[in-house]
């Protein structure tokens, strides 16, 4: 099935035709379900794991898990080494699983990262509802929310095509001395007891998620999923 797999990631990035992509596609996650059913037992051990893929609950039942896994798998990810996240039922693309397609790809070199000054913002703060719109879900009562901080990162990633040698770079800066310039700095929510390392991380994965679409669009190659 992973060899199947592995064909059809390969014929995604040449097909031009949409509906024949996305056929292609249906029958990849197709596939690519029946293979996880069929391993979930092994693929939970590696649930909540840092050498497979972390969660963000631990009651997840196998049947929600196939979804995020497939999607995983479509994507050509690994089950190991904390590729891809599971937050809220869905697939979430980590800093290592860029850093993976990055690196097992014979298109684009694997990017250049540099970090900038960092802005930490405050954490998370508690922001309570007024009594008139308290409301009841199931058998809690909703008061208020966790409103996130923001962080804002510099940073400048590039990468070039191993073919053409052309170079695909994204500048990730605070503009806003410059005549119409904004600030385009990486926003990062600051969220309860994070520090700058995470901050920093966070901000690696959006540069590198930012330049895999950038680089695909650029030389027209079709990134066959997608990459959130």
């Amino acid at each position: 099935v992973e060899s199947e797999l592995a064909n059809l990631r390969t014929s995604l990035t040449t097909e031009t035709s949409p509906i024949k992509r996305a056929c292609k596609l249906a029958v990849a996650a197709k596939k690519s379900m029946a293979l996880v059913r069929l391993m979930m037992p092994h693929i939970r051990a590696m649930a909540g794991l840092s050498i497979g893929f972390k969660t963000d609950r631990t009651d997840y039942t196998d049947e929600q898990l196939v979804v995020p896994v497939t999607d995983a798998l479509c994507r050509g990810l690994p089950i190991t080494g904390n590729c891809f996240n599971v937050i809220g039922g869905n697939f979430y693309c980590t800093l290592e699983g860029w850093e993976f397609l990055f690196g097992n790809q014979d298109v684009f070199t694997f990017p250049d990262l540099q970090i900038g000054s960092v802005e930490m913002g405050e954490e998370a703060k508690w922001v309570a509802y007024p009594p008139e719109l308290h409301k009841k879900v199931g058998d809690r009562t909703i008061t208020g929310r966790s409103v996130p901080g923001e962080s804002y990162v510099e940073a400048i990633i590039s990468c070039a095509h191993r073919g053409t040698g052309e170079v695909y770079e994204l500048r990730f800066v605070d503009n806003r001395h410059l005549p119409g310039g904004m600030d385009e700095r990486l926003k990062v929510p600051m969220n309860r007891g994070m520090h700058m390392q995470s901050v920093i991380g966070k901000a690696k994965c959006r540069a590198m998620k930012a330049l895999w679409r950038h680089a695909h669009a650029k030389c027209r190659i079709v990134d066959p999923i997608g990459g959130d």
